[in-house]
């Protein structure tokens, strides 16, 4: 192998992707008619590259698809305990401090939650599973249902509210 062949095996991958100038192409294709090993090589880089594009597209498919799903429910997951957290603090300002602050703080969970999670029905069915087993548990049962159903009523507010000012921010966008 000499030197022309060294330098037209380095301009061999450009020649490959399209590329080289016109004229590397041309000094190419012409040292390519009288030398058998550069040709070897050229169809071992086509070759090669053809099996990569091949790996890439059934990597992409499957894997892409796994990892994605993998990330939604692990987002998925700290959404629902933010939630829940946010839901117990709630619940215990609610229930020992002033109850002028649950028609605060119910509707801002409400809020957020909808910022966060985009579901119009999944906020207020936490707040409400959360309320009713927070009251149970704190011996409020003759109270618990009614509780709940407030919490979740003023935390649907607080959705109905996240849901305007997002329509309301994108308005001014577009």
């Amino acid at each position: 192998m000499g030197m022309k062949c060294e330098v037209i095996q380095d301009l061999l991958q450009l020649y490959v992707d399209d590329l080289c100038s016109g004229d590397s192409r041309g000094l190419i294709e012409e040292h390519l008619e009288s030398c058998s090993e550069c040709r070897e090589f050229l169809n071992s880089l086509k070759e090669r590259d053809t099996l990569f594009q091949e790996a890439e597209v059934e990597v992409d498919g499957v894997v892409e698809r796994k990892l994605l799903g993998n990330i939604k429910k692990r987002l998925l997951f700290m959404e629902l305990m933010c939630l829940s957290m946010g839901a117990f603090g709630g619940l215990y300002t609610t229930l020992f401090v002033d109850q002028f602050k649950l028609v605060l703080i119910y509707p801002l969970i409400g809020c957020i939650g909808y910022f966060v999670i985009r579901r119009f029905w999944v906020t207020p069915a936490v707040i409400f599973g959360v309320s009713l087993f927070g009251c149970i548990i704190m011996g409020s049962i003759d109270s618990s249902i009614m509780l709940s159903l407030s919490s979740s009523f003023l935390t649907v507010i607080g959705c109905i509210i996240g849901y305007l000012l997002i329509k309301i921010f994108k308005g001014d966008r577009e």
